[in-house]
């Protein structure tokens, strides 16, 4: 089996420094160089804000809170770097693990404000309650979750190995706090039960654990060669997966077949792990991202990009280069709406997000000119970064344009309030989100920054 992550492997910068686990404060800019700072930029009278990083490896994932406190984690000289923000976008705390080489995937934020972050390691990895104890041969990542509290303090952590290859490429936390991780294994993998082997070269696994870290069920399945997008979970603690896959798999009899080329799928499994059911779109050259959210009732949006036709159901859609789908299945899998976003240029869509009322926040990149439905929004040159927000029914309540001369694209998007968006985004150039211009110096730069409708 031939697997890859999407969504995961995009290394963004952020400027952190200590180690160990020890809180860090906010470091100093550069003297020799006019970096990106941890200087957020606010605009009197508005709840737009600004934060630029520069300078380090990589930001891998954003949560935000209904309340507006943002965290992130990244990378930093190979180890993982944790921050958390107040809703005016300063910086609260940051903390730094690792010892050797470590690969963050994601964070989740549950309702008591805890944080949850998911990845893979090299060597040895202490969030603060003891090394992690997993077996491993060199050179062979290992799978973990972490458990962090508001103030960054260890709460329980948990790493699953047993000599192969273990990688966490999605995370999603349930209404109780449940944490749900999928991601690729190959040999075995050991969930707390004894070892599981795989029954391919490498098979994919969706996880459940508790509050407290406790593994309540896992399943795994031998998918062929394929891809993993994303994972959300609904009010019920239902599980949606996506990816994609070639040739023919099936998830416990649930059998989907792809006769030519690359397609993407949708799985759904009950919150004791069964199948529901599972639904693919496809074959086609190029369809990527396949993020996705699910609101409390089991709806379900998805966002990506896709070339040629494509139809979810609702009947086909034609893209005029590479263009952005967005579209929503019900709780049986059955259509609910889709539409097509783009222009002549490239366009793609990077991760959707649902707010309080299931209006669906989505983001990514475009080119050249493309009409949201509110607006037409132009590139001011190169890659400019879109966030548009759109109702139950996916009909478009207001789009915005970031950009420059240069290249930039957003990948991360969450709800902040009923009207704003968070955005982590990557950027060359100078770049006003509506508190001021802030600048990345290169294509390692990044910010996070808090949007408002116009």
């Amino acid at each position: 089996m031939t697997s890859r992550f999407l969504g995961s492997a995009v290394l963004l910068a952020a400027a952190m420094t200590g180690c160990g686990g020890a809180a860090a404060e906010a470091p100093e800019a550069d003297a020799t160089r006019e970096t990106p700072s941890q200087q957020t930029s606010e605009l009197a009278g508005s709840r737009a804000w600004s934060t630029p990083f520069g300078g380090i490896d990589g930001i891998t994932g954003l949560a935000v809170q209904p309340d507006g406190h943002a965290a992130l984690v990244g990378i930093s000289s190979g180890d993982i770097v944790v921050a958390r923000f107040d809703p005016r976008g300063q910086l609260l705390w940051s903390k730094r693990f690792g010892d050797f080489y470590q690969q963050p995937s994601a964070i989740e934020v549950d309702a008591a404000g805890n944080l949850v972050i998911t990845g893979d390691f090299w060597g040895g990895l202490d969030f603060g309650g003891g090394a992690l104890p997993c077996p491993g041969q060199p050179g062979n990542p290992r799978a973990f979750v972490a458990k962090l509290s508001s103030a960054g303090e260890h709460v329980w952590s948990r790493c699953f190995g047993d000599g192969g290859q273990q990688q966490i490429g999605a995370l999603a936390v349930g209404p109780r706090g449940d944490v749900f991780v999928t991601g690729y294994f190959n040999d075995v993998i050991d969930f707390g039960g004894g070892p599981v082997a795989a029954e391919g070269s490498s098979d994919q696994f969706v996880a459940r654990l508790d509050s407290r870290g406790r593994t309540e069920w896992h399943t795994e399945y031998d998918v062929g060669t394929s891809t993993l997008g994303s994972l959300a979970v609904d009010g019920r603690g239902n599980v949606f997966v996506s990816g994609g896959f070639m040739g023919a798999v099936s998830w416990n009899g649930t059998p989907l077949v792809t006769d030519d080329g690359y397609n993407a799928y949708v799985l759904k499994l009950d919150r004791r792990g069964e199948p529901l059911w599972a639904k693919s779109f496809g074959p086609h050259e190029r369809m990527s991202a396949w993020r996705l959210a699910a609101d409390a009732t089991g709806n379900l949006v998805a966002t990506g990009a896709f070339t040629d036709t494509v139809d979810f159901g609702g009947g086909p859609l034609t893209s005029q280069n590479l263009d952005v789908f967005v579209m929503s299945l019900d709780g049986a899998g059955h259509h609910r709406w889709s539409r097509r976003i783009g222009g002549p240029g490239a366009d793609w869509g990077y991760d959707v997000s649902l707010d309080a009322a299931g209006n669906a926040l989505i983001t990514g990149g475009f080119q050249g000119t493309v009409d949201f439905g509110d607006a037409a929004r132009v590139s001011a040159g190169g890659d400019d970064i879109f966030v548009a927000k759109l109702d139950r029914a996916g009909q478009t309540r207001w789009s915005r344009s970031f950009g420059d001369a240069n290249n930039q694209a957003a990948y991360r998007v969450a709800a902040a309030g009923p009207r704003d968006a968070i955005l982590w985004s990557r950027l060359s150039g100078t770049v006003d989100f509506g508190a001021g211009p802030v600048t990345g110096y290169s294509w390692t730069d990044s910010v996070v920054a808090r949007v408002t409708p116009e």
